[in-house]
């Protein structure tokens, strides 16, 4: 965890440089003015769930591990899209070696996911259930879901984009025990990205 904290640090500063060097108005202080913008509903509503997942104890892990892993693996698709998109031979060279960093986040949420899922049918259950009902893009909560929807329907956009997402978000999501024909994540995405 320490590892992920460092490296998603130093992806927004390389990525805030990049649009510094590219002309893109940008500020030193662009992580203290992204912490202010947080909204205090959701710094309470991220402390309230903490609190109402300890009566679940160790059953909860699997789903936390699951989110992570959808976000994780959401990232690294995204920057694959804008690297596709973007077409530009520094931001490629950039958003590769970010990819690969992010690879190694996701392959850990997954794995620790798939080993605390095996453990209990209620665990499998639970993870289920908060997913399907609960999930939110990365991101959102913290910025106004105007924003992160643009992020999603810009990256994702039209059929082609949610195949590529449900090809690879989602199935490597449903590969995870107890997520056997799971297609929430694509149901959600499909309003905002064919919209």
């Amino acid at each position: 965890m320490d590892r992920w904290s460092v490296e998603e640090s130093q992806h927004g500063e390389l990525l805030n440089r990049f649009l510094a060097e590219a002309g893109v108005p940008t500020s030193e202080k662009w992580q203290a003015e992204a912490r202010a913008k947080i909204p205090w509903l959701y710094t309470i509503g991220n402390f309230l769930a903490d609190h109402a997942c300890k009566p679940f104890g160790k059953h909860f892990h699997g789903a936390h591990m699951v989110w992570g892993t959808i976000n994780e693996v959401t990232t690294l698709q995204g920057y694959r899209r804008l690297s596709e998109l973007a077409r530009h031979p520094v931001l490629e060279t950039l958003l590769g070696a970010i990819m690969q960093e992010e690879s190694i986040h996701s392959s850990f949420y997954w794995n620790m996911a798939r080993v605390k899922l095996s453990q209990a049918k209620f665990s499998r259950d639970l993870a289920r259930f908060i997913i399907s009902r609960f999930w939110t893009p990365v991101g959102q909560g913290a910025k106004p879901e105007t924003e992160t929807n643009y992020v999603i329907a810009t990256l994702f956009r039209g059929q082609t984009g949610l195949e590529f997402f449900d090809r690879t978000v989602e199935s490597r999501v449903a590969r995870l025990p107890g997520f056997a024909g799971f297609k929430a994540l694509t149901e959600r995405l499909a309003p905002i990205v064919q919209g």
